[in-house]
Order: structure tokens, then C-alpha cells, then sequence
């Protein structure tokens, strides 16, 4: 009886600890969606990049300046929208929303190649006909990444660009990938970060701040 007693009260004793340190404040923090994510604003726009599982997210507004609080909580909106979506057998065409899905957010009718929705590419040559450019540093290609011979085999993207209607209007430039592996999705976070068209100043003159899981306000304000 004592013998059961104590298996009890050890039980709850381990449950109440465990409860108290997932939902305290301060360093522990209620836990993220992502995997890892990053925020940065490079001086014409705030982007996060993100890890989920073997999801790379790069998720962009331009034009968007340091004290525009209101689009930076929106790119985190826009980002925690997707991430929700992940779930086993996911892939990328099923994660970006509709159009007015994710307000103000709204299919941007001057991308020839994402006015109906999402467009989606399977193998680089695909990929760069969508965005020439922003495909090398996901395929890791030609691009000064260490090291230089890095190559990723992404199984599938989606690339998506939505307006906001703001005057001037924002646009929202929104990429999902599907890697091969975990590991791979997490090096291309790594790397991408050096890639010039995610960072056209060098890395230590960004403002960018990485959104840890015990960050009370993961990706918030500066």
C-alpha cells in the first residue's frame, strides 16, 4: 500500500513539474510550431525563414521597413498559418492558402504565374522558369555556400504571391519546399542565409534575431 502510495504521488509529483515547466514564462516559453525560424528585415523587407520536419519556408513582404510593426506580425501570421497545416503525407501545394484564406492576404493578379493560386515545380528547370534566381540558393547551385559543392535534391516546391491592397500595396512572396530529408531542409536553412538575394548586406549588419522555442515572444518585436 505504501509502495503504491509513493508510485502515485511520484507520478503526480513528475506530471505537475513537467506541466509547470512547459507552461511557465520567462526563459521556457510555450514552445513554437517550427522546427527553426528566423526573422530578418534587410532595409526594403521583412522575411522569415523556417524549418518544419523536412518543410524549408521562406516567406517574404516587400516592401516592409523596420518600425512596420503591422507587417511583421503579419509575415509571422502568414508563416504560423503554414507551419499548422504540416502534418504527415503534407505536401507543399496543400500548405499555402487560399486567396483572403489568411486576411488581408490575397492572390497578387499581376504574377502572370500565381494570379489563379500557387504555381509548383518538381526539378530545378521548373523551378527557375517560376523564379530565376531565388531557385539557385534552394537547390543549392552556383551560389557561394561553404561548401561551394552543396547540392540539395528538393523533391517539390510551391511559390505563392498575395497582395495586401495596401496603398502602395505589399507584396507577399511566399516559398514552401519539400526536401528529402530533415537534414537536408535544416542545411538549406543554414546556408540560404548567405545567399545574396535573402541578404543582400552582409549577415552582421541585418537585423535579424533567430526565434528560439524559449523565446517568450518567438519572433517578436525587435
Amino acid at each position: 500500500m505504501t509502495r503504491l502510495r509513493c508510485f502515485s504521488l511520484c507520478a503526480c509529483l513528475g506530471l505537475l513539474l513537467t506541466t509547470m515547466a512547459c507552461g511557465s514564462g520567462g526563459s521556457s516559453g510555450a514552445a513554437k510550431p517550427w522546427d527553426r525560424a528566423r526573422i530578418a528585415n534587410t532595409g526594403t523587407d521583412w522575411w522569415i525563414n523556417a524549418t518544419k520536419g523536412v518543410f524549408f519556408l521562406s516567406i517574404k513582404i516587400t516592401n516592409s521597413y523596420v518600425d512596420d510593426t503591422a507587417g511583421r506580425a503579419s509575415v509571422i501570421s502568414f508563416v504560423e498559418d503554414v507551419i499548422k497545416k504540416i502534418t504527415p503525407g503534407a505536401t507543399p501545394a496543400s500548405l499555402l492558402p487560399a486567396s483572403g484564406d489568411v486576411p488581408p492576404w490575397t492572390y497578387d493578379q499581376t504574377s502572370a504565374d500565381t494570379a489563379a493560386g500557387p504555381a509548383t515545380a518538381n526539378n530545378f528547370d521548373a523551378a527557375t522558369a517560376l523564379f530565376d534566381g531565388a531557385a539557385d540558393a534552394i537547390f543549392g547551385v552556383a551560389v557561394p555556400f561553404t561548401p561551394s559543392t552543396r547540392s540539395f535534391q528538393p523533391v517539390s516546391l510551391v511559390w505563392g504571391v498575395y497582395t495586401n491592397g495596401a496603398a502602395p500595396p505589399q507584396k507577399m512572396d511566399a516559398k514552401v519546399v519539400l526536401m528529402a530529408s530533415q537534414g537536408d531542409a535544416g542545411r538549406l536553412y543554414t546556408d540560404v542565409l548567405s545567399y545574396s538575394q535573402y541578404a543582400p548586406a552582409p549577415v552582421g549588419s541585418l537585423d535579424w534575431k533567430e526565434c528560439t522555442g524559449s523565446d517568450p515572444n518567438p519572433c517578436g518585436a525587435p
